[in-house]
């Protein structure tokens, strides 16, 4: 599964963005990849940024990584807890303030 992210183009000009949950599976007929829609959570800038913070740190209290908000740089970081390998990784999202 991932955060997948689509853009619509408006008559404006403007662009809008869009923030779904989505998984692959592979078609049985072209055994090519099909991203299946799990949930929408719809435009990028309506949505609470507090909200999916909070989602991500459940998920990851379930998977035991630990979630660090780095919010001045508009980034999330997770670190694997309990583990002597290095397993920090950081997502970093451009051109969207309030948004991860």
């Amino acid at each position: 599964m991932y955060l997948r992210t689509t853009k619509r183009k408006n008559r404006d000009g403007s662009v809008v963005e869009y923030f779904q949950l989505a998984h692959n599976e592979r078609d049985p007929e072209s055994k090519k990849p099909v991203a299946h829609i799990i949930h929408s959570f719809g435009r990028a800038d309506q949505l609470d940024r507090d909200d999916l913070v909070r989602l991500c740190r459940s998920i990851a209290r379930v998977c035991g990584l630990e979630i660090s908000d780095l919010s001045d740089d508009n980034q999330v970081k997770a670190t694997a807890a309990g583990t002597d390998l290095p397993g920090e990784k950081t997502w970093h999202r451009q051109n969207h303030q309030g948004t991860l």
